[in-house]
């Protein structure tokens, strides 16, 4: 009977030992999991925490358009003050109209980065803000998706880290990484990237292609980006007339003397080069011509040649 209790005792004391060893272990464990998660978790929110830019709207010429997340549709006048936007806004220009943008963080009045928007623009503000504390590694990013026309976009020199601009297009990705100064134009047929100063990377899918100081890339669509070519752009489509007549409009022949013949518009080859022809042979005046609207605003271009 006596060893009976005593085995007992000891089975009880076993027990309670390895009750106090997994009791121990466990708030050891807890110990360095809280030790170890507090700091990783405070130090992840000092990184990613983030507040909003503070972006202005304000109207060079004509009338602004703004449409806000919740569906209002505001307007940006000449001469008024003014009008603050948000992520998630939509920015419209129509033929008569250009806007600045301003982008400042909140309650300071360094500039991160100003944008010229031109005539027959449109563009969605699709991010806008920056870290939240000073200690962070973040940047401060500007996204936006430029459905089309014409964007001039700078940044100054920063004390600190400067703003990561992203500008989605139909066509790809610009990425604008550096202070500088650069230039966008989005068309129906492609996006074209020019670089004053600074540094731009073109993304289309896995395809990439920087740019530097003075020069020019292209993204088509469903094409890798194309570059880097020099500044100067053709702003006239087929002006070699190398694909016939085609981005042409080709115009009815006026003819003065009644029951004399019109004449005739053809592209022949002449010399190895592709060459515009008109022919006509009768009496009396006759005239005609081709056309091409090129509708482009070339507002702060430092030059314009037609070479003939």
């Amino acid at each position: 009977m006596m060893r009976a209790e005593q085995v007992e005792r000891e089975r009880a004391f076993g027990r309670r030992q390895r009750t106090a060893w997994l009791v121990l272990i466990g708030s050891f464990t807890i110990f360095c999991v809280i030790a170890i998660a507090v700091p990783l978790f405070v130090n992840s929110y000092l990184q990613n925490a983030r507040r909003p830019l503070s972006i202005i709207v304000q109207a060079n010429q004509g009338t602004v358009g703004i449409d806000d997340p919740d569906g209002t549709r505001r307007a940006v006048l000449v001469g008024e003050p003014g009008l603050a936007a948000e992520a998630g806004a939509s920015i419209r220009t129509d033929n008569t109209a250009t806007a600045v943008l301003l982008v400042t963080p909140p309650d300071v009045v360094d500039t991160l980065a100003r944008l010229q928007v031109y005539s027959n623009s449109s563009f969605d503000l699709q991010q806008a803000d920056l870290p939240r504390f000073s200690m962070s590694r973040g940047y401060p990013a500007l996204t936006l998706y430029l459905e089309n026309g014409r964007l001039r976009v700078s940044i100054p020199e920063q004390r600190q880290l400067p703003i990561l601009a992203t500008i989605q297009t139909p066509h790809g990705e610009v990425t604008l990484t550096h202070t500088g100064q650069y230039y966008l134009v989005v068309t129906n047929n492609d996006t074209q990237v020019t670089v004053q100063d600074g540094r731009a990377t073109l993304i289309n899918g896995q395809d990439k292609l920087i740019l530097t100081s003075d020069q020019r890339g292209r993204i088509a669509t469903d094409q890798p980006p194309e570059g880097p070519m020099g500044t100067e752009r053709n702003l006239i489509v087929n002006g070699d007339f190398s694909e016939g007549m085609d981005n042409w409009v080709n115009y009815v022949w006026s003819v003065e003397l009644n029951e004399q013949p019109e004449g005739q518009t053809d592209v022949v080859n002449i010399a190895g080069e592709p060459t515009l022809k008109f022919f006509r042979q009768g009496a009396g005046h006759a005239e005609t011509k081709v056309r091409q609207i090129i509708n482009e605003d070339v507002t702060d271009y430092e030059s314009i040649q037609m070479l003939l």
